[in-house]
């Protein structure tokens, strides 16, 4: 029961801490007036909760943090593809943390972000703003693809520098 109380809460951190990163620590990038991209670590609690918790508890952390992020503050019309990005941010890093044995490696780390990334935010998060402004899906994708070319390393270091710190904290931690 302890560590269905642990993970609960854990999960709770996770969704707070996400909401508050993605929400009012990001930022937009510019140009011409119309922002062109959106520089955001909310999705590194939600791989944490993955890592860390496993694949439901992930899942639910993004959904979690996408639909309470949403009503706390709204950065657009709502739509479920991203609520979907979100439990995917989550179960998919707790799935591929079982075929990566090795302690937290940097390779490893990349091994588990990117393949994510590039699922969530390469891929689908093109395909859901091509659906909501009707334009084509190719046109999104430079943008998504740059921003992750910056990102994917500074999340990697978030990760592990919170992998060290967490399981030296909680040390009943995976």
């Amino acid at each position: 029961m302890s560590n269905k109380i642990r993970n609960l809460s854990l999960a709770g951190l996770f969704v707070a801490l996400s909401i508050v990163l993605a929400r009012f620590f990001a930022g937009d990038i510019l140009l011409g007036g119309t922002s062109v991209l959106r520089i955001s670590f909310g999705p590194v609690p939600i791989y944490l909760s993955g890592m860390l918790l496993g694949p439901v508890y992930g899942a639910i952390t993004g959904i979690l943090s996408d639909t309470l992020g949403y009503l706390v503050k709204p950065l657009g019309p709502y739509f479920p593809g991203f609520t979907l990005n979100g439990a995917l941010s989550g179960l998919i890093p707790a799935l591929l943390v079982k075929y990566y044995r090795e302690k937290e490696s940097w390779t490893r780390l990349f091994l588990i972000v990117v393949p994510t990334e590039i699922i969530t935010s390469v891929l689908l998060t093109p395909l859901w703003l091509s659906m909501m402004m009707d334009k084509a899906f190719i046109a999104f994708i430079p943008s998504n693809l740059i921003s992750r070319i910056f990102l994917i390393p500074v999340y990697v270091a978030l990760i592990r520098t919170a992998l060290k710190f967490s399981k030296q904290a909680i040390p009943s931690l995976k």
